[in-house]
């Protein structure tokens, strides 16, 4: 579990082709469903895949990406689009590829900005979303709701409920998160070293596993929230299949006419660490 992953990008026809790179690795008062975690990008059914290949005739976002994040970094070649997601990804089309992820990040402060009275940002990591209409995911968000910031983490069973989870979040906390998969049980753990909490949580279920991932999101309700203004949002130690040689994409955050990035992100260390870079709300 403490080794370190190797990431290593390779040409996959399914999906883009990449370039090498190596890694050692409800919303109170609101009254509506959200779900953080849970790809929503519109397209022929409300759980569409949300990741565009960069090589495909959909990804029409070749523009350069503002500095220091995006494609200027990670090549256009090595990077999906997506309209809520921002981070990294590992993708497969064999069931149950994937068993474990886990990364720690450093919570964010959000700035309320622009004129949306309701704006989001959650960093989680987890199983499935990127290829398939199931996720097992937990982290935390930032949102600012008419002008008042809060902050909260979850876990998500998709399609059952996203549920907020006990215990204060604030900037500045470093928060540890990890999903491991055995048979059809899984485990899911989070934990804030600076609150001095931790949840650990069982559920079962028979889910593809078809996708690993760390990401930064415009989380859904009843559409794409605004992207809330997270300045950059720090990732470290990221890991998947228990450090096994996996192939990752970057996903840099487009808005809906594919003109501006909302958020794009750096390369990764080896030492597993990578950073999303707040750009616009929408």
């Amino acid at each position: 579990m403490n080794r370190r992953i190797v990431l290593v990008a390779v040409v996959v026809s399914a999906v883009a082709a990449a370039v090498a790179v190596t890694l050692s690795v409800g919303l109170a008062s609101s009254g509506k469903t959200v779900y953080p975690g849970y790809p929503k990008i519109p397209g022929s059914s409300p759980h569409s895949n949300p990741l565009i290949p960069a090589s495909s005739p959909a990804a029409s976002v070749m523009i350069p990406a503002p500095s220091p994040g995006g494609n200027a970094i990670n090549r256009p070649r090595n990077t999906l689009y997506s309209k809520n997601w921002s981070g990294y990804t590992a993708i497969s089309t064999a069931r149950g590829a994937f068993w474990q992820v886990k990364s720690t990040w450093i919570e964010p402060s959000v700035s309320c900005s622009g004129s949306s009275s309701w704006q989001m940002e959650s960093a989680w990591v987890g199983l499935d979303g990127a290829n398939s209409t199931t996720v097992e995911q937990l982290g935390t968000y930032g949102q600012c709701l008419n002008g008042v910031v809060s902050y909260r983490a979850w876990y998500e069973m998709y399609p059952a409920y996203q549920v907020n989870l006990s215990g204060t979040v604030l900037p500045g906390d470093h928060l540890t998160a990890e999903v491991n998969r055995s048979g059809d049980s899984y485990t899911l753990t989070i934990a804030d070293s600076a609150r001095h909490w931790s949840h650990v949580i069982h559920r079962s279920g028979s889910f593809k596993d078809t996708s690993a991932e760390a990401i930064m999101e415009a989380p859904y309700s009843g559409g794409i929230l605004p992207l809330a203004d997270f300045h950059t949002a720090h990732f470290t130690s990221a890991e998947i299949n228990g450090g096994a040689r996996t192939t990752v994409y970057a996903v840099d955050m487009v808005n809906a006419s594919d003109t501006a990035y909302l958020d794009t992100v750096s390369s990764v260390t080896s030492g597993g660490a990578w950073s999303a870079y707040w750009d616009r709300s929408r």
